[in-house]
């Protein structure tokens, strides 16, 4: 539906056991206002492909049983709305103009799942990521613009994987990842900022990361850092 600029009113008002809604290239689509007030029960919510829209809308924070929320290829969204606290899972896809995390991030308490793809300009991950206290898995890939993580990451203390890809201006690793004690698995690849700092006995953060180094990858149990 190319044309469609906005969705027919009332199209989603009776949902109430609504659990899964896609909305995938509507082209022309500007906004989804108005449109999710009532999707009470709604568990996965995707929206794709929607180049007009320019957020999300703000009934989304009232979607109290949402578990799973992916934005894909929304390339006029430049930052996230206040989301519910409900969510488990947020995929953050090929939004090229996305610039902050700061107010979407904040409550998101149960968190588990974390994935940023391809946003070029996303500079840094925010201080409020230290509210994510059930974050269990992080994923940072093709993100050229992000140049440190906060020391704020400390906080994660569920975090069990950590895996940043194709970061070509990540400087450096905070020193307050040695505090995560849940943390087993962590891979870097294509980052050669951080190759050359983890890079065996002879990098400046070597000291810091006792990991397995093979390649441009860092993999290894961390358990005793």
């Amino acid at each position: 539906m190319d044309e469609l600029a906005v969705l027919p009113d009332g199209l989603l008002q009776n949902h109430t056991c609504l659990h899964k809604l896609s909305i995938q290239r509507m082209r022309s689509l500007r906004s989804l206002s108005n449109q999710l007030n009532n999707l009470s029960s709604l568990k996965s919510l995707s929206i794709e492909d929607c180049d007009e829209v320019e957020s999300l809308p703000e009934d989304v924070q009232n979607l109290n049983s949402l578990e799973t929320l992916k934005i894909c290829g929304m390339p006029k969204i430049t930052a996230l709305s206040v989301l519910p606290s409900s969510l488990a899972t947020l995929r953050i896809l090929l939004c090229e103009e996305l610039t902050s995390l700061s107010e979407g991030l904040q409550y998101l308490t149960a968190l588990k799942d974390l994935e940023l793809y391809k946003c070029l300009k996303l500079n840094s991950l925010p201080e409020s990521i230290r509210h994510l206290n059930s974050l269990q898995s992080l994923r940072i890939f093709g993100c050229p613009g992000v140049s440190c993580l906060p020391n704020q990451i400390r906080h994660l203390t569920s975090l069990s994987s950590m895996h940043i890809r194709g970061c070509s201006n990540l400087m450096s690793l905070p020193e307050g990842i040695r505090n995560l004690e849940m943390l087993r698995e962590l891979e870097i690849e294509d980052c050669p900022n951080l190759e050359r700092r983890c890079k065996k006995e002879k990098g400046k953060d070597w000291p810091y990361h006792r990991h397995q180094w093979t390649g441009n990858t860092v993999l290894g149990d961390l358990k005793n850092i």
